[in-house]
């Protein structure tokens, strides 16, 4: 086996308590030779955790230090599926400096009826700036796409991260 490049990364990530993590790992770029023919691969070593107060000057940090961040092995997908053909390409265009770190939904009362509306939360992996996009409307409220949407990653606000930081901001403020 012959070893090519190696590199440091990190990674983004909410972890169950919904706390911004950073990972860093050894990333090896490597050859594998298989019936005469060279097979490029990927290894990634885990090296630390950490759960920055300041994700910005967190990243900043690791890019000064030569860290690079994981989007550069491949472009992650937003994973995140909209009817509006605009919001579709824009999350496309994310993909490239962005990564999703949750999806979750809503209820919304319009004209007394309870409708369900999509949204997602994503990291900028150069910034370290966390924003929340809305990516949906997916009609009056039903078990069924309740059930629909938790199968495809989606949970309710109440358990969102964007929910536990407006909690916060508001305990904050009124604690002042």
């Amino acid at each position: 086996m012959e070893k090519n490049n190696i590199y440091r990364a990190y990674d983004v990530v909410l972890n169950d308590a919904n706390a911004l993590t950073v990972m860093k790992y050894r990333v090896e770029d490597a050859l594998k030779i298989e019936n005469g023919r060279y097979i490029p691969y990927r290894l990634f070593h885990f090296i630390d955790v950490e759960y920055p107060n300041n994700l910005a000057f967190t990243l900043q940090e690791l890019q000064n230090s030569g860290f690079i961040d994981v989007n550069q092995f491949q472009i992650p997908n937003m994973l995140a599926v909209s009817t509006n053909p605009l919001v579709q390409t824009k999350l496309m265009l994310l993909g490239r400096n962005h990564k999703l770190l949750e999806k979750y939904y809503q209820e919304k009362i319009v004209n007394d009826v309870c409708h369900l509306e999509g949204y997602i939360t994503y990291v900028n992996m150069k910034t370290g700036e966390v924003s929340t996009m809305k990516v949906g409307n997916y009609g009056v409220y039903a078990d069924e796409k309740i059930r629909v949407l938790e199968e495809n990653g989606y949970k309710h606000v109440s358990a969102s991260y964007y929910f536990q930081k407006d909690q916060e901001q508001l305990v904050d403020a009124i604690t002042r």
